[in-house]
C-alpha cells in the first residue's frame, strides 16, 4: 500500500494555529485472477482509501458464463463491494462453461433384450440437429437394473461440448425355460411309504440354473406307487413359453 498526505495551505485551524495534517490516503492494489478470461478495462489495478464503495465490472471468457467474483479459488467467500478498509485484494473470477444441451436429441438404441443372468447394455447412438455425436467423446452413457427381467434405465450424459441427460428406459424380459435340459438324478424309486425326491439340474443355454433363484421344484402323487411328477417352475427370470407357470416331468416312476 502506498500513503499519501495531502496538505492545504489556504485552511487554517479555529483557533489561529498550525494547520493539521489531513487523514492519511492510501492506495491499494487489486490483484485479478481471471483463468483464462479478459478482464474489464474499466476494473481499476488500484484503488484508495477514501473511496466510496464500489462493484468490479464482469470480465469475459469465451465459451464461458461469468459466475461472479471471489475473495478465494474455491468460491465460497463472493465479492459484493470493494471499500476503502479492503486493503489490497486479490479476486478470482468463477466460470461455468457453456454447453450445448443434448436433452432435445434423437436417441436410437434397442427396447427389448431377454434374460441371460448377466448385465444388459444396448448400443445406444445418439443424433443432434442431423449430427451423429461420439460416445465418450461427447457422451457417455451408464445402465442401472439392467441385469434382472423388468425395467432397465440407460441415462446419457452430454460431455466435452455437450451438456444435459437424457434417461431412457428398456425392457429385460423373462427368458423362456420352455427348451431347458431338465435332468432327474432318479427316475425310478422302490415305495416305502415316504415322498421321493429325485435331485433336478436344469441347464438353458448351456448355463447350469440355480434351484431357488431360477427356478422352484414340486412334487406330486410322489408316496405311493404309480407315477409321480416334478414340476420346475421359472422364478421372474424364467417362464415356460406354452404354460408361463410352470413345466411338468411326468418320468418319475414309483414301483
Amino acid at each position: 500500500a502506498v500513503k499519501d498526505t495531502y496538505w492545504d495551505s489556504n485552511v487554517a485551524n479555529s483557533a489561529g494555529g498550525a494547520i493539521p495534517d489531513a487523514p492519511e490516503v492510501v492506495t491499494y492494489t487489486i490483484t485479478y485472477r481471471l483463468d483464462g478470461g479478459t478482464n474489464h478495462p474499466n476494473n481499476p489495478a488500484t484503488y484508495q482509501s477514501n473511496v466510496n464503495a464500489f462493484t468490479l465490472y464482469a470480465p469475459s471468457k469465451s465459451g464461458h458464463t461469468f459466475e461472479g467474483w471471489y475473495y478465494d479459488s474455491s468460491f465460497t467467500k463472493p465479492v459484493t463491494t470493494i471499500s476503502g478498509n479492503s486493503g489490497n485484494i486479490t479476486v478470482y473470477a468463477k466460470w461455468s462453461k457453456q454447453y450445448t444441451s443434448i436433452e432435445g436429441a434423437t436417441v436410437i438404441y434397442s427396447t427389448y433384450c431377454t434374460y441371460n443372468g448377466k448385465e444388459q447394455k444396448p448400443d445406444v447412438t445418439v443424433y443432434l440437429s442431423g449430427k451423429k455425436l461420439t460416445l465418450n467423446t461427447d457422451y457417455t452413457v451408464n445402465y442401472k437394473n439392467n441385469v434382472n427381467a423388468g425395467t432397465a434405465t440407460l441415462t446419457i450424459t452430454g460431455i466435452g461440448e455437450y451438456g444435459g441427460k437424457i434417461e431412457k428406459t428398456y425392457t429385460i424380459a423373462a427368458a423362456s425355460i420352455a427348451g431347458a435340459e431338465i435332468t432327474l438324478s432318479e427316475t425310478n424309486f422302490t415305495y416305502n411309504a415316504k415322498e421321493h425326491k429325485p435331485n433336478v439340474t436344469v441347464q438353458l443355454d448351456n448355463k447350469k440354473l440355480t434351484l431357488d433363484k431360477d427356478y422352484s421344484v414340486e412334487y406330486k402323487n410322489n408316496v405311493n406307487t404309480g407315477t409321480a411328477t416334478v414340476t420346475i417352475k421359472g422364478t421372474d427370470a424364467y417362464f415356460n413359453v406354452d404354460d408361463p407357470d410352470a413345466r411338468a416331468l411326468t418320468s418319475n416312476e414309483i414301483q
